[in-house]
């Protein structure tokens, strides 16, 4: 009696579920007829391209080459205006620590001044390299 209960339960389950046989068949119909379309269109694309010159498709494929060296040379234009940028602000912060050392030392005697990292850089690294 069990047995039959079960198998009478997976029955109900299998008429109840909303993919009968029959909805499977119309979708299989369904897929098979767009699969038909995609396949008319194909081979409706592959006429056309075929009646186009190759120097067309040849200037296509130079115009797409073009259009993407463009992006590139953009993108580097770009990342260099940012490169450009940061060492202008580079270049005015350092201006500033120089008026601020000329305005310290400006005010003091020569034994007042301390030496500072600043001017260890520009005595070592500048003046050195020019000589």
């Amino acid at each position: 009696m069990e047995e039959f209960k079960e198998v009478h339960r997976a029955y109900k389950e299998l008429t109840s579920t909303p993919h009968t046989i029959e909805d499977l068949r119309r979708d299989i119909k369904q897929l098979e007829d767009e699969k038909e379309t995609l396949q008319k269109r194909l081979e409706r694309q592959k006429t056309r391209v075929q009646k186009v010159p190759a120097a067309q498709i040849e200037l296509a494929k130079n115009y797409r080459k073009e259009v993407e060296k463009e992006e590139k040379l953009n993108t580097m234009k770009q990342d260099l205006n940012n490169v450009i940028h940061q060492l202008e602000q580079k270049i005015q912060r350092i201006e500033r620590q120089i008026a601020d050392q000329r305005s310290s030392s400006f005010d003091q005697s020569p034994e007042g001044i301390q030496p500072n990292k600043f001017s260890y850089y520009l005595l070592f690294s500048i003046f050195f390299k020019q000589l």
